[in-house]
């Protein structure tokens, strides 16, 4: 009998055990264990305000400060406005590891940048512009040093927010190398960014309050020699020859600068600049270039030149040029040369519906 009271009171102490062990019946808490709880904890996030607007007529940069701002308001969220180049968010990244000994989450850029010319911000600051061409050879030279995994892992995002840029395929790989080292690396972070447009405004105002925007829009793309603008009709000609069987009225929204609701049609506007400069070993090697034919046969001479306008993808016929002859001096200023430099512009004319 007395061992038959003892099977009893195993059982049910293994019973109460498992009962309090594994509380995990109709929504009762279980016990988790460390490892589990680890993988539960929420990554940081930090947002790259990567400019100031300064008076331009698209408040892009402080209107994504507020929408930031606005809505990315828990304790995990940070937003940084004082870096200027790629290489100072890989610094203030390596330097500024997550409070809580985990990888980022998602890495916001906000900038500037099309598929055309890359990024609106330079590789290193005080330089030229980030492109494909500027972080390849950052990268061959090894000036930039990938992100540690502890920064930045396979499970971290780093989504940058420009207008278009996803398109460029071959710039996204650069950036995906200089953040995260080479395709072998299994941890280096995933690099995301839309093909679409994206667009931070003011919505309509209400109560004294208006709230900031994040919009999406899909772009249809026109070109024209900067500072000769078509008619809308010859742009809408142009466009719906391009884009042949799309519903969208073009012309319609050429006559219109901003939209908010999805579907609404307007348009933006930017610049695609390229400049080339030649040198020569005395002024009388330097070829006349005082009329247009001149100019014209001295552009044709420029094979890469005319290398570069065909990797940026815009018709050659569609920029417009200023060329001069020009004194050159060596960064140190002790040198000079005779040169010849050449200016193209061209204007992209984005027609956009926002989604």
């Amino acid at each position: 009998m007395i061992k038959h009271h003892l099977y009893v009171l195993v059982w049910a102490f293994l019973c109460a055990y498992q009962l309090m062990s594994c509380r995990n019946v109709n929504g009762k808490q279980a016990t988790i264990p460390k490892a589990v709880r680890k993988s539960t904890v929420k990554r940081n996030n930090i947002t790259f305000i990567m400019g100031d607007d300064k008076g331009e007529p698209n408040p892009f940069y402080s209107e994504a400060y507020r929408y930031y701002a606005i809505n990315d308001t828990e304790i995990n969220q940070t937003i940084s406005n004082s870096c200027r180049s790629l290489k100072e968010i890989m610094d203030y990244l390596s330097n500024s590891n997550p409070s809580n000994g985990l990888p980022w989450g998602v890495i916001n850029i906000v900038v500037h940048g099309n598929a055309w010319t890359g990024l609106g911000i330079p590789v290193f600051k005080g330089e030229k512009r980030a492109d494909s061409k500027t972080l390849k050879n950052a990268i061959q030279q090894q000036e930039l040093t990938p992100l540690h995994d502890s920064i930045a892992d396979s499970k971290t995002k780093i989504i940058i927010h420009a207008c278009g840029l996803g398109k460029n395929t071959k710039f996204i790989e650069s950036i995906k190398t200089a953040f995260g080292g080479p395709l072998t690396d299994m941890e280096r972070p995933d690099i995301l960014s839309s093909e679409n447009f994206i667009l931070y405004q003011s919505g309509i105002k209400t109560d004294d309050y208006s709230a900031t925007l994040r919009l999406k829009a899909k772009p249809w793309y026109a070109f024209h020699k900067t500072s000769y603008r078509p008619a809308d009709f010859v742009l809408s000609k142009q466009l719906n020859k391009k884009y042949p069987g799309e519903s969208i009225k073009f012309r319609d929204a050429l006559s219109r600068k901003t939209g908010s609701e999805t579907g609404d049609t307007f348009h933006r506007s930017f610049s695609i600049p390229v400049s080339w400069t030649v040198l020569y070993q005395d002024k009388e090697s330097r070829p006349d270039i005082s009329s247009k034919e001149k100019q014209s046969l001295w552009i044709k001479n420029q094979k890469d030149l005319l290398k570069k306008i065909e990797e940026i993808g815009i018709p050659f016929e569609y920029f417009n040029w200023n060329i001069n002859k020009i004194r050159h001096f060596s960064k140190d200023g002790k040198s000079e040369y005779p040169a010849i430099k050449a200016i193209a512009e061209c204007t992209v004319i984005c027609v956009l519906e926002v989604l």
